[in-house]
């Protein structure tokens, strides 16, 4: 048997899960994308609603006052500030504004107002719908394949 291999059969199914493993880089790129997509349109929806990632409406203000803008929006900067880097290995989100630490995760003295799903408390309302996301990305990819 020299040369030869002892297996034997239609490799067809199998070269395609080859072929769709080698685009597997690119659909993590896209479904990264489409996630950075969604989470700009949640972070922009929670400071209209001014609730968290887990439903909970911010703590208001601490002296009501004659200010007009709505809460946590003085100059948009805070806002418009959160930026998010999708790469094959997932997406990044981080806010340039320099206080929006201590307003995400709050003070001795402020309450916290989060913005982003934490450490400990899970994605909250964000995870099923980016679990949503990756399911479909994976249908997708292997679409065909057994």
């Amino acid at each position: 048997m020299t040369g030869e291999s002892g297996i034997r059969g239609d490799f067809g199914k199998l070269n395609a899960l080859a072929a769709m493993a080698g685009r597997t880089h690119q659909r993590k790129l896209e479904l990264a994308e489409k996630m950075s997509e969604w989470i700009r349109k949640t972070i922009d929806r929670e400071f209209f609603t001014h609730a968290d990632p887990y439903g909970k409406r911010w703590p208001g203000r601490k002296q009501p006052d004659r200010r007009t803008n709505p809460l946590m929006v003085r100059t948009g900067d805070l806002m418009t500030g959160f930026a998010e880097t999708a790469t094959a290995d997932g997406v990044k989100v981080e806010n340039a504004v320099p206080y929006a630490e201590w307003l995400n995760d709050g003070t001795r003295k402020m309450p916290p107002r989060i913005m982003l799903p934490g450490e400990y408390g899970g994605l909250g309302l964000w995870g099923e719908p980016l679990v949503r996301l990756a399911l479909d990305a994976l249908r997708l990819n292997f679409k065909g394949a057994f």
